[in-house]
């Protein structure tokens, strides 16, 4: 059995890392979406949540469908 130098675990610990974060990222949007789609309109309370996200760019598609069509990107 080989073993991986400290680099490469150094490396496949950032990657899971990145993924951990995207996934939260993606369900943060995903919960903002739905309140979005509870309310009907951007209230105070949507456009704070969505702001404080950081970057939606990791959001499902269809969550960022709803949030350009609501005009928050």
């Amino acid at each position: 059995m080989s073993h991986l130098s400290g680099k490469s675990v150094d490396r496949i610990n950032d990657v899971i890392d990145k993924i951990s974060r995207d996934s939260w990222t993606r369900g943060y949007y995903c919960a903002v979406a739905v309140l979005l789609r509870e309310e009907g309109t951007v209230t105070p309370q949507v456009r704070s949540l969505f702001n404080q996200g950081g970057a939606p760019r990791e959001a499902a598609a269809g969550d960022l469908a709803l949030f350009a069509e609501h005009g928050l990107i």
